[in-house]
Formats: C-alpha cells, structure tokens, sequence
C-alpha cells in the first residue's frame, strides 16, 4: 500500500492508491526491459558495422552478446508473449521512440564526419557516433524498436481477438499504426535520394544518387523516363535599399554594418574618424531640377526657366541665363533652331561664325570660397593639372542616364539635352577618383559644385556654333521675341502673355517663369517609383560641421579614415521564388507538364522531384531534388485505417448499438 499525499492552502488531503505488487513489479521490469533491449540494439548495430567493415569477433559483438543476455534474463522472468502485450511495455517502447525522436530533432542530422567533429568537439561527436545518433532515424537501433513496435501491436490485436465484429475498429486503428510503421521501416530501407542539375531545354533521364550525408555518389540512377526542363523563372522581391559601411579586410571590403531606409534616418556613427551619418531621403528614379526664384538686387542675374517637350513626348525643364556664355542659349534640333535670351536687345549677339563645341572644366579648391578657374579639355584625350590635382575627361554624354543594373552612365540620344562627363581626379600622392559632372545640374553632390578630392568642380558645356538656320531671342525688357534667319532679323513680336502658348513657331517650349534678378535653386525629385536611378540624400557631421551630399547607388563614400566607406545598395538577396516549367517525357512523347515550386513537388514513376536550388550566375539552370519513397503510399494507407477506425469505433459502433436498443425495446 502507497500512500500520496497532496497539500494545499486552505486544506489537505489523504489519497490512498492501491497498487497491485505484482503491477509494480511488472511495471518496473517492463521499463527495465525496454531500456536492456534499446541498449541491446544500439550495440548490437555497432557490431553489425564493426562486422562489416573488420571482423565478427568485435568489442561491439562482445557488449551486444553481453547484453542480450543480461535481456533475456529479465525477459524471461515472465512469458515472453505477456509481456510483449503489456500497456507497460508498449508506454515504455513509445517513451523509447520519443526520447530517440527528440534525440534526431535538437543534434544535426546527416552532417558529413568532419561538419559533425567540428560542431560538437571529437569527444562528444565520437560519443554520438558509438550509440548512432549522428543519424537516428536510419540507426539499427530506431528500426529496431519500430520493429519491436509493430510486434506489440500485432500480438495485442491477436490477443483481443480482433477478428471478431465487435473487434474490427479496434482492430484497424492499431493495423493503421502497424502500416505507419511498415511504411517507415520500408522507406528506411529502400528509400533514395539523389540530385539533377540541369539547363533550359535540357533533358534529364537519370539522377545522380547522394548518400546519408547528403554528398554526391558516383552512382548514377536511371529514371526510366525523361524529365525536360522547358523555362525556369526567379521571381524577384521589389529592391529593398539600404546604406551599408564597408571596412578594409586586407586588399577587399568587407560589410561592416547596415541600415534600411526606416531607421537610417536617425544619426549613426560609422568609420574611425568620429564621422556620423543620416539619411534625408531616397530618390528611385533620381532628377535634379532647377527652380528660379527671386534674388535681393545686385545678387542675382536675369534668368528665363522654361519647359520643353522632345519628340518622343518627354517633358524637360532648363534654364537660360542672360550674359553667362554658355547658359543663355538652348539648341532645338527637330527645328534646327537656337533660343537665345538676352535681357537688352543691345546685348544680343548673333555671329554666322563656326566654333567647335567646347567642354569647360571648372575648379577652385575644395572649402573655398573664391571664384572658379576654368580649363577646356577634350574627353579621352590626355590629362591636365588643375589646382594641384592630376584631371582628365574620360568620356562625355550628350543626353546623361544612369544604369542602375551596370552602375555606368550612358547616352539616351546624341543631342546634348543633359551633357555630362565622367573624369578622373588624381590628387597628389592619393589614389585617383572617379565621378561624373552635370551641365544642366552644377550642384550635384554639393550645393556649390562636386567635391572630388581636393578640389570642388562644374562643367559647362558650349555647344559647336555655326551658321544656324534660325535664331530665336527673347528679351526680357521688353518681353519680345526676335526672329532671326541665317543672322538677318526677320520677325519681331511679343513673348506670350499665357504661358501655356509656345515662343515662337517651330520652337516647342513655354515661358515657366522669367525674372530681372534671380537664382537658381537645385531641388532633387524622382522622376518615377521604379528604381531606375536610385540616389540616396544624406547627411554627414563631422567636428560639429553638417554636410549635405548626394550618394549614388552602388558609388561608395570615403568616411574620412582611408579604412571606412558608405554605400548606397539593394539587399542581395532579393528572390522572392523560383520555378521550373517541366514535361515528362515518356517513349519520346511528352505526357505530362508540371509546374515545380519550393512546396509543389512533382510526383512521377514512383519519384518525387522538388525545386532545390538556382544559380544566380546562370538563369538558365535549375537544381532539382529527387526523392524515391516505397514506404510513402503505405503511410498513407495507414493514417486512411487508423481515420475510419476511429470513425466506426466512436460514431458507427454507439449508433449501431443505440439502434439495436430501439429494437429491442
């Protein structure tokens, strides 16, 4: 007699439970018995390897032998058949499985000898091997107890008589678990699995076998039939931006740290020269548009903005200047002409001459405030010392734009809408740098100019002049439009009153707006949401002082120490999915199209074929897994019995047996 006693707050009590001497003994002897026989297989299948691969008369064979002796005495204290029947040794047989399972789900599974020694150190990864858990679910131990399992339960549906009517839900739950069983105990036999690799159009008639480790064999499979692969597809998620800080690792970069767009707008420091950074605003498709606003007097300069439509419908905005050579004319090719402005007719000056174009570099020292030097230079074509920096124009663009995917500048056309250059800034005794210039943008990167090295920068570009066939001039004085052809004054009229009206005929642009003494304002806008020319606008701080710049994508930023750069990039990985598009083929026929997915297997000739892999390198190839299962149907086949035999045991049976009451009474 045991007595369990429970106290409480407010009271206690005394439960006496009886148990059964007998029970207790046999309850201890069953879970004795499980734990003898577990140990008997674990060594009996450590000397089923050592056979193999030495001799019979192993240490393995000696422990085993020992202990299935020391089994079979505690076995045999009562008949064999009793207790392979018992509740105690079926709980103690399922907690067995269980613990193994747990054992299979928390250590790594199927890791090669040497991943395996060096994630859990030689002492525990020799300990694991010697009892199999490197592999739990394949040991001989593990198959074994499902065995022993299955026994029980086929023993326990003989010893219930389960052929009996009254017997046969009973009967079929516990098959259904004799099924599941069976069908694990086959596909951990029998099973495979293998690799395909395979290109676009290719046709795949075997697979390569892997072995327990998942490492490729030099055993090939045959299919016995054909798997083509017609298209494969990456779907990519939208580019996810961020600013990440690179740090020197030998002769490369390394990323050191990141931040998306949602918490880079809050100061963070990077680099080791006690720099901060913070991002103002990501521009997709980035634009540096002029605004012309009004300037005290004596500050600023007659400035025309205006607006034009191309001949493919695109809309661009610019601004003229008055006096400034270079600013106070714009070329309209589908007319061949040129509009010039000019705040005093006194001022124009329409010459027949011809003149190359010209591209003017100019420089002054970086923190300066002094007036800007210039220098003409032609692209690709030697070098120049400027401010005590080593300058060359490497290549020019008529009409600027940014390709994000090549991270290179291109022309969209020939006409100089928006010129531009790429140069090369060698300061002395530093390594060379390269960035772009904007006609149309001088503030670009800074508000003044573009910082490169020591120097700040503009570019203005002077288009070739030659006799053009026409020459519109618009004074602002007066607000007239002068119309001159090849240099002679033809027509004189005045500038719109409605500024949606066009200036002239055949030149397609309107008056925005038109001032005696203005400036002019960079504002930064994208041009659309797609990430065509993303641009990130930040702000650096350094010894109290805020700087404002421009970050191109994919252009890194020196962080002030030579060792720390700031880069403006998407997120590598950014695929959301990929598919193959395949057809079986069958005695040279296709006779079947499937669609493979991460979680869409195909299922054929008793293979299952899963998306496994892709090559970001080529996306014409595609990685697919193969899985051979005979025991799957089998697993199936049990979870149907053990479904209907809960079915009839708690709702067929209660419903017969209530209708048969009926009839009695």
């Amino acid at each position: 007699m045991r007595d369990i006693h429970f106290q409480e707050p407010a009271r206690s009590m005394n439960i006496r439970l009886k148990i059964d001497p007998a029970t207790a003994v046999r309850i201890r002897s069953s879970v004795l018995g499980v734990f003898v026989v577990t140990s008997a297989l674990v060594a009996a299948g450590q000397a089923w390897s050592a056979a193999r691969g030495t001799a019979l008369a192993s240490p393995g064979a000696i422990v085993a032998a020992g202990l299935l002796a020391l089994g079979a005495a505690a076995v045999f204290r009562r008949p064999l058949y009793a207790w392979l029947v018992s509740l105690p040794f079926s709980v103690g047989l399922l907690g067995a499985i269980l613990f193994a399972t747990a054992l299979g789900t928390v250590i790594v599974q199927g890791a090669p000898p040497e991943a395996f020694t060096a994630k859990y150190g030689t002492f525990l990864a020799g300990a694991f091997r010697a009892v199999g858990l490197e592999d739990v679910f394949h040991s001989f131990a593990f198959r074994g107890l499902m065995a022993l399992l299955a026994l029980s339960l086929a023993l326990v549906v003989v010893d219930r008589r389960g052929w009996r009517r009254s017997e046969w839900c009973f009967s079929l739950n516990h098959a259904g678990i004799i099924v599941i069983l069976a069908g694990g105990l086959v596909g951990s036999f029998s099973g495979m699995k293998g690799f395909i690799d395979i290109h676009q159009g290719q046709v795949a008639r075997s697979f390569v076998l892997r072995d327990r480790f998942d490492r490729p064999t030099s055993q090939s499979i045959p299919l016995g039939f054909g798997l083509r692969l017609d298209k494969f597809e990456i779907e990519r998620l939208p580019p996810e931006f961020r600013l990440y800080v690179y740090r020197k690792d030998g002769s490369g970069f390394k990323p050191a740290s990141s931040r998306g767009m949602a918490e880079a707008t809050a100061w963070t420091e990077a680099g080791e020269a006690g720099r901060s950074y913070r991002l103002i605003a990501a521009y997709p498709d980035f634009e540096m548009t002029t605004e012309v606003r009004d300037a005290p007097e004596g500050t600023g300069a007659p400035c025309l903005q205006l607006k034009a439509v191309d001949r493919d419908g695109n809309i661009h905005s610019f601004t003229l200047v008055a006096g400034e050579a270079g600013r106070d004319a714009a070329f309209f090719p589908e007319s061949r002409t040129v509009l010039r402005f000019a705040w005093e007719e006194s001022a124009i000056r329409i010459s027949a001459e011809t003149a190359p174009e010209r591209h003017i570099v100019m420089f002054r020292r970086a923190g300066t405030k002094g007036a800007f030097e210039e220098a003409a230079m032609t692209p690709g074509e030697g070098r120049a010392s400027l401010g005590g920096s080593d300058v060359a124009v490497l290549a020019w663009y008529p009409d600027f734009a940014y390709d994000s995917a090549t991270k290179t500048g291109s022309s969209r056309s020939p006409e100089p809408r928006n010129p531009a250059v790429r140069v090369s800034i060698q300061p002395a005794g530093g390594p060379a740098v390269e960035d772009y210039l904007f006609a149309n943008n001088p503030g670009y990167g800074d508000a003044d100019g573009t910082t490169i090295g020591d120097l700040q920068l503009r570019y203005r570009y002077e288009p070739g002049r030659k006799p053009a066939d026409r020459d519109v001039v618009v004074v602002g004085a007066t607000e007239e439009v002068l119309d001159f052809r090849h240099g002679v004054l033809k027509e004189r009229g005045a500038l719109p009153a409605k500024r949606t009206d066009k200036i002239a005929r055949g030149v397609n642009a309107t008056v925005v707006r038109m001032s005696a003494c203005a400036e002019e304002v960079h504002v930064p806008v994208t041009r659309s949401r797609k990430w065509r020319n993303p641009v990130a606008e930040i702000e650096m701080r350094a010894s109290g002082k805020v700087e404002k710049k421009f970050l191109k994508a994919g252009m890194p930023l020196d962080l002030g120490d030579g060792r720390n750069s700031l880069v403006f990039q998407p997120k590598p990985d950014d695929v959301k999915s990929y598919r193959s598009q395949v057809s079986v083929i069958f005695e040279g026929e296709p006779v079947s199209k499937e669609t493979i997915s991460v979680n869409h297997p195909l299922s054929f000739g008793g293979y299952r074929f899963y998306q496994s892999s892709f090559r970001r390198e080529d996306p014409s190839y595609s990685g697919i897994l193969v899985v051979k299962d005979p025991g799957l149907p089998l697993a199936y086949a049990g979870f149907v019995m053990i479904c209907l035999g809960a079915i009839g045991r708690f709702y067929l049976q209660p419903w017969l047996q209530k209708r048969r009451q009926r009839q009695v009474a």
